[in-house]
């Protein structure tokens, strides 16, 4: 391995990822995406197979709810497009009307609750 497997957090840590095909049941994710197609409610999210970006803010939305105080993040391991929006993108769309509110864009207001975030990252400087 590469030492995380010697990493010792506190039990109000919990491993943040993307899960294609995870069941979500009646979960707020309106705090990461604004909307859904065919106008599926994010204010009581429910799914058999969400995707990569629903299930990782249904993930971050549930652990929250649940104490977490840590939220310990792999860039290898998440759905990009809920990661970060890049300039060249938020330039095309404007962001009242892209439907993610990426996490880069929480951080602070998680901040603001008690919870931090540890990012393992390779490819994105937008969190520097």
């Amino acid at each position: 391995g590469d030492g995380r497997e010697f990493v010792c957090v506190r039990p109000t840590s919990v491993a943040i990822r993307a899960e294609d095909g995870r069941f979500v049941s009646n979960t707020d994710i309106s705090s990461f995406i604004r909307s859904l197609p065919l106008g599926k409610n994010t204010r009581s999210f429910s799914s058999l197979d969400a995707s990569g970006s629903t299930s990782q803010s249904a993930n971050i939305t549930e652990s929250v709810q649940l104490g977490a105080e840590l939220l310990l993040i792999d860039e290898d391991l998440t759905a990009t497009n809920a990661m970060n929006r890049d300039t060249r993108m938020a330039a095309l769309v404007s962001d009242s009307d892209e439907p993610i509110v990426p996490l880069v864009a929480k951080l602070d207001a998680l901040s603001g609750i008690g919870v931090s975030a540890i990012l393992v990252l390779g490819s994105s400087s937008a969190f520097f």
